[in-house]
């Protein structure tokens, strides 16, 4: 509907826990695997976020690699509020996408937080009119799409590495990854292209 996610589905959640411990354990695993599986593709994933991205909602919405959301869209943690704690990744996510006292506010209060102002934080990437977050999604996408996509894919990659590595360790990552874009028939056709003043046409 109008919304990204309004999180995990409470009526479930009261029918699951009278049940034994490894049907609930199964619930949450799959939430997890959703967040994981989005955070391994190998192509940036990007979130257009309208109203409201709520618990397992806003772990999803992290998990992604560019967030664009509607000017009224709010990013909530709220399971404090309910006697709950976090699933699918949610204290992680937080505490590496927020500062530490915001992440922590918001696992503690389970209040919204706009847009505007994870926009602040570079949490959000772009804000844009309600109603028009997939468009602007989809927009950017087809900007990504046009670069080459063995260096949007490594990108991807050496982003994700960088938040626990070494500085050693990701100077080993560059040095590879340089090397291989290098020997790439792409690193040719854009060098040639920027020289040429033309557009370079990726594969």
């Amino acid at each position: 509907g109008n919304n990204f996610s309004s999180g995990t589905n409470l009526h479930h959640l009261m029918e699951i826990r009278s049940q034994e411990k490894f049907i609930q354990i199964d619930s949450t695993d799959s939430m997890q695997a959703w967040v994981e599986t989005v955070m391994n593709c190998t192509k940036p994933v990007i979130a257009a976020v309208e109203g409201t991205a709520i618990g397992s909602g806003l772990a999803l919405a992290l998990a992604c690699d560019l967030i664009v959301a509607g000017t009224s869209a709010q990013f909530m943690l709220a399971n404090a509020k309910i006697g709950l704690m976090p699933d699918s990744g949610g204290s992680w996510l937080l505490m590496r996408h927020f500062p530490r006292q915001l992440a922590t506010e918001m696992l503690l209060t389970g209040e919204p937080v706009t847009a505007s102002r994870l926009h602040g934080f570079g949490v959000v990437n772009r804000i844009v009119e309600d109603g028009s977050a997939l468009d602007a999604a989809l927009t950017l996408a087809d900007e990504l799409s046009k670069l080459a996509p063995n260096v949007t894919s490594s990108m991807k990659s050496l982003a994700i590495d960088a938040q626990d590595n070494f500085l050693s360790e990701q100077f080993e990552n560059e040095k590879h990854l340089f090397i291989e874009s290098l020997q790439h028939r792409n690193a040719q056709e854009g060098i040639s292209a920027f020289l040429s003043k033309r557009k370079p046409q990726f594969k």
